[in-house]
Order: C-alpha cells, then sequence, then structure tokens
C-alpha cells in the first residue's frame, strides 16, 4: 500500500503546531483564502526588507499595490493653510502643492513569527498596525504566517486586485495556506469532537479503539488501534492516504468532556527526499474501497517524544479515538464520491501511573 512509503508525523492538535517550512501558524490563528487575504490587508506592498533590529526593520518599497483611501473627512493641513492665504489675498499666486510622501513602512515580528532577511524581496501584506514610529512613519506588526509571501505570487496577487471575482472560489495563494487551512478544520473538529457521543453510525460507518496499552518505555506514550468498519450500507470510499486524519481524545474519569486533550496524528512527512507538501494533494491510490461488512485496522502511536503533555497525565482516562476526513476526491475520476466527515469510538480506559 502506498502509505507504508510515509512516516508519521505527530503533534498535538491544541497545543502544538504543524512543522513546515513556513512558520507554523498559531492553532487558533485563521487561515486565508486568497480573496479574503486581499480583503484583510489594509497595505499590500513589494519591499525590500532592510536591516534588522530591535524595533523591526525598515521596508523599502518598490510597488505600492493596496492602501487605504483617503479619508474624505480629514483635510490636510496644508490644504487648509493655501484656502486661508487665498481668503487673505485672492490675487496671492501660492506654488504648487507638493505631491505629499508616502509613509515610512517599519515591520517588526510577533507571535513566533520572523523578520525577512535584510535585502531580501517579498510581498507584504499589512493589516495589523500598532502606534506609530512618527508622523512619517507607519509600524505593522507581522503577526501571522501569511504576512509575507516571496515574490513570485505577484501576478497572483496583481490579477485578485485588478479582477476580484476572479478569485471568488476559495482559492489559495500557495499549497501551504491550503493545507493549514484544512488541518485548522480538523482540529476544529476535533474540538468539536470532546462533547460528542462516540461509537455512533455515520453514513454507515463506525469507529471502534481496542488494544490499547501503555508503551514498555514506560513514559506515558501508548498504542491503540482503531478499526474502520462498514457496518451497515453500501460499498463505501474511504480516504486512506498519507495526510492521516486519526488521533485521540483523553479526559481524565469523572472530568467535564471540555476538559480533554486532543491529540492528531498526521502523515504530513513524506520520504525526506519527497516534498512534504505533495502530502496534500489527493491521488486515486489515496482511496480505499471498503465492502459492507468489511473494515480497515490501523495500529496508531502515541509517542511522549511528540506529545509532551502526555508526561504530565496520571490515573484513569477515558480514551476515544477519532478519524476525521474532508477529502472529497475532487478532480479525481473515482467510481464513487469518497466518505467525508467525522467518526468518533466508544470510550475505553486507560491508566497512567502515578509519579513518586
Amino acid at each position: 500500500m502506498k502509505t507504508t512509503a510515509f512516516f508519521l508525523l505527530l503533534f498535538v492538535a491544541l497545543a502544538g503546531p504543524l512543522q513546515a517550512e513556513e512558520t507554523p501558524p498559531p492553532p487558533q490563528a485563521e487561515i486565508y483564502n486568497l480573496a479574503q487575504l486581499l480583503g484583510k490587508a489594509e497595505r499590500i506592498v513589494v519591499a525590500e526588507a532592510g536591516a534588522a533590529g530591535a524595533e523591526g526593520c525598515v521596508l523599502n518599497v518598490e510597488q505600492v499595490l493596496k492602501e487605504p483611501k483617503p479619508n474624505p473627512k480629514e483635510i490636510d493641513p496644508e490644504v487648509l493653510k493655501r484656502a486661508s492665504a487665498l481668503l487673505a489675498d485672492e490675487k496671492a499666486v501660492l506654488p504648487p502643492l507638493a505631491p505629499k510622501a508616502p509613509p515610512a513602512l517599519r515591520v517588526v515580528a510577533v507571535q513566533g513569527q520572523k523578520l525577512p532577511e535584510p535585502g531580501s524581496r517579498a510581498i507584504f501584506f499589512l493589516w495589523d498596525k500598532t502606534a506609530s514610529a512618527g508622523k512619517t512613519e507607519l509600524l505593522y506588526r507581522l503577526s501571522h504566517p501569511q504576512c509575507v509571501y516571496g515574490p513570485q505570487v505577484l501576478p497572483q496577487v496583481k490579477l485578485g486586485l485588478e479582477r476580484p471575482r476572479e478569485i471568488a472560489d476559495g482559492r489559495y495563494l500557495r499549497d501551504w495556506d491550503h493545507q493549514m487551512a484544512e488541518e485548522a478544520q480538523m482540529r476544529a473538529a476535533g474540538r468539536k469532537l470532546l462533547t460528542a457521543k462516540g461509537g455512533q453510525l455515520t453514513m454507515g460507518l463506525r469507529l471502534k479503539a481496542t488494544n490499547s496499552a501503555l508503551s514498555l518505555r514506560a513514559d506515558n506514550s501508548f498504542a491503540c488501534m482503531a478499526r474502520l468498519e462498514n457496518a451497515e450500507g453500501p460499498e463505501q470510499l474511504v480516504y486512506d492516504g498519507p495526510a492521516g486524519g486519526y488521533g485521540a481524545i483523553l479526559c481524565a474519569k469523572g472530568a467535564a468532556p471540555e476538559t480533554g486533550i486532543v491529540l492528531y496524528l498526521s502523515a504530513a512527512v513524506m520520504l525526506p527526499q519527497t516534498d512534504s507538501l505533495v502530502v496534500g494533494l489527493d491521488e486515486s491510490s489515496d482511496f480505499r474501497s471498503l465492502p459492507s461488512g468489511d473494515s480497515i485496522a490501523k495500529d496508531l502511536f502515541f509517542d511522549v517524544k511528540n506529545f509532551p503533555i502526555l508526561k504530565t497525565l496520571q490515573g484513569a482516562y477515558l480514551l476515544k479515538l477519532f478519524f476525521i476526513s474532508n477529502h472529497d476526491g475532487k478532480n479525481l475520476d473515482l467510481k464513487i464520491l469518497p466518505w467525508t466527515g467525522e467518526l468518533l469510538s466508544d470510550a475505553k480506559t486507560i491508566s497512567f501511573p502515578k509519579r513518586q
């Protein structure tokens, strides 16, 4: 099976971000498609990054793609001066009004983001404005991974600004954005499952958790088998590719379900020599036929090295497994439409040893 050619990347959906070439977003960050991104940005400029310092870096602007429209209620003081001079002397000859110099832009990185390398050229989407460093300088915070893009996407940005209808289909500016948006949807679905009832049939499919056991390493790592069953109905087509979709919810016995921990397993890292973004591109071989009465078994391992929060657990916990798939096989030549949705298993008890 194709899946055997991939390694598993594990991370905590609510506490740890996905590792990628770009700076990962904060766990709750919204990922914007191209239309949303163009609408959100107050200013969009192509600029060269100046030298970085404690107060960020100055942007040497080469092109202004978008900027705020002048407020009609705000009157330029220079215009008022000229009007006063003409009222005092109607025959006064005034010099032409000099064009107003654009404000200088400075950016500072926050929330784990990084400033671009000095001298590098990039497209800056700026919306998080903070206190200005002076009357002629505006300071923006790079607080989101979609604030900076490479210049290679400039044609798409210009087209989107000139013809917004052509990007109203929800497309993303780069594959990484699309991948992160899907991960955000998965995390949101995982949080929703915290209070859901497990073991339910969803369009004929049911998920079961079996063979849960702590690792022999005695470090709170644990394994469990997920069994995805076609319990009722006709043949189903189920996603079984490298992007995974499995995970676990742990909640201390007697605690409110909302306090549970969501652990999401994602096979988002391929063989080292392969571009990891390819994982997000569905292929026909990523989908598996599941006839009525048949099942898919997956051995899942939750390693404390990837889920440090497991170190803090002790005592009895309720364990539920989940499977989430939003892979609809769009643009693929599939004989039937794939199943999409969320499945949650019944709860099993797993006990973590008490620390001394």
